[in-house]
């Protein structure tokens, strides 16, 4: 696995130090740091609230839904960290510079995306509007 993640490392390198030098403005790593945080748990708790001040009967349920599928998610991103162990890009790439303070060392999976999908695909399934 790890001659695989090596060799994916490889390819996207020159692709992630020419990103990297946009996010060297303040204005971009402003834009990109407020877009990470709609990945926080209080994002889409605040959604589910919504939801339950929207009155719809069937809301308890998709919040149990969600409540299960959060802690399956954090349970999948925990172990697949734990194995995977992939570094940053910044400490990977000499050319790359960090924009703002990891969360934790290793870059895969993602938290945030992986929870961003999951709520996505359940929030537009309950409130397709």
């Amino acid at each position: 696995m790890a001659a695989l993640l090596n060799y994916f490392d490889m390819l996207e390198s020159g692709f992630c130090v020419r990103i990297n030098r946009y996010a060297r403005t303040r204005a971009v790593r402003s834009f990109f740091s407020c877009v990470s945080k709609l990945g926080d748990w209080y994002f889409w708790a605040a959604l589910g609230a919504l939801c339950l001040a929207h009155g719809n009967p069937g809301t308890p349920e998709f919040l149990m839904r969600c409540s299960v599928t959060a802690a399956a998610g954090i349970l999948l991103y925990k172990l697949l960290k734990r194995h995977l162990v992939r570094e940053r890009p910044y400490v990977s790439h000499a050319g790359i510079v960090c924009g703002t303070a990891p969360l934790d060392r290793y870059s895969f999976p993602s938290g945030h995306t992986l929870h961003a999908v999951s709520f996505t695909v359940l929030f537009a399934g309950f409130e397709p509007a």
